[in-house]
């Protein structure tokens, strides 16, 4: 009983979500206020806004809702007997890469190129996360 609603309600989640659009954008702002205190100066009243608010942990609410929505696709994977007979799951692994590695690896390739003297001086090994290990 409790798997035909779950097929049901996955059909349905083909549309955009208004609430947790609203809540990636409650953790955003609360991600972006947590970092004020990078910007200005120390023992301000925008660090203390800061720091109020880094007590609040946007990243969490980030993990949650892709743990969420990625498992959300994977169910579908697995509920549709379609995909499952064509490999649906390396399929699904193979765009999630596309979407995440290129992302990765820009960020590696600037901190590379920004912090240089401290990856040498910390003898940092590059290639294990060139390779993603």
């Amino acid at each position: 009983m409790f798997y035909f609603w779950f097929v049901a309600k996955l059909s349905t989640m083909t549309q955009r979500n208004f609430g947790l659009d609203i809540l990636r954008s409650v953790s955003i702002f609360l991600v972006f206020m947590s970092h004020l205190h990078l910007i200005f100066p120390p023992g301000g009243r925008m660090q203390q806004v800061s720091m109020f608010f880094s007590m609040i942990d946007g990243v969490t609410i980030f993990f949650v809702l892709s743990g969420f929505l990625v498992g959300y696709r994977l169910i579908e994977v697995f509920a549709n007997p379609a995909t499952t007979t064509k490999g649906g799951l390396s399929v699904f692994l193979v765009s999630r890469w596309c979407k995440t590695l290129p992302s990765y690896y820009v960020m590696l390739f600037l901190l590379l190129l920004l912090r240089r003297d401290y990856i040498n001086e910390n003898n940092i090994p590059l290639e294990e996360y060139v390779l993603f290990i």
